[in-house]
């Protein structure tokens, strides 16, 4: 495995080991932020159960993006070199109006608050956990949402979005994000 690939899965496995909030540091002398991301969205699978039959017969998660493709690339390069356990990955670039459904784990970026409200509504009653970046996304409907607090990247989960997508979170997961609950324009699974 190549050095910067050990190192950005260090972080990410301190950072889901330390309570009390993720305390990776965005600088200079860390992962960038499209790296820290991939991580967090291979560690948020780690720590997610789908409903049975949802996973490919060969247990393989898909991982989608929509919109920014810098997170796509460092995803590539995780999958590539670190597998989940014994579940193969595999990273897809979508459009937001097709071809989401079929995801297991969905990254939205830089959409605007329109859009990613329509692709929450596409994705209406199917098993897929949505992360986004607008600090709006876990409130309107996401399950998980990135957010920097300080120089420290965090993440919010909505509890009721996860149950509506029928995706269980580990409590090992909960215990380290902040908490939102639906917002005035969430949409409803």
């Amino acid at each position: 495995m190549a050095a910067p690939v050990k190192r950005l899965l260090r972080l990410a496995a301190a950072a889901l080991m330390i309570s009390g909030g993720l305390s990776v540091r965005i600088s200079a002398q860390n992962a960038s932020a499209p790296a820290l991301k991939a991580a967090f969205l291979v560690n948020f699978a780690k720590f997610a159960e789908w409903p049975a039959g949802t996973l490919a017969p060969d247990g393989a998660i898909s991982f989608c993006v929509v919109g920014e493709m810098r997170v796509a690339d460092a995803l590539d390069a995780l999958v590539k070199s670190h597998p989940l356990g014994d579940r193969r990955m595999v990273v897809q670039r979508v459009k937001a109006d097709g071809g989401v459904r079929d995801c297991h784990v969905l990254y939205v970026q830089g959409l605007g608050t329109k859009p990613s409200l329509d692709l929450l509504q596409l994705l209406k009653g199917a098993p897929v956990f949505t992360v986004g970046d607008e600090e709006s996304f876990a409130e309107s409907g996401g399950v998980a949402a990135f957010f920097i607090d300080g120089s420290k990247m965090r993440f919010a989960v909505n509890l009721q979005s996860a149950q509506r997508a029928h995706v269980q979170l580990s409590s090992r997961l909960l215990a380290l994000a902040k908490i939102v609950k639906d917002g005035p324009n969430v949409v409803q699974h």
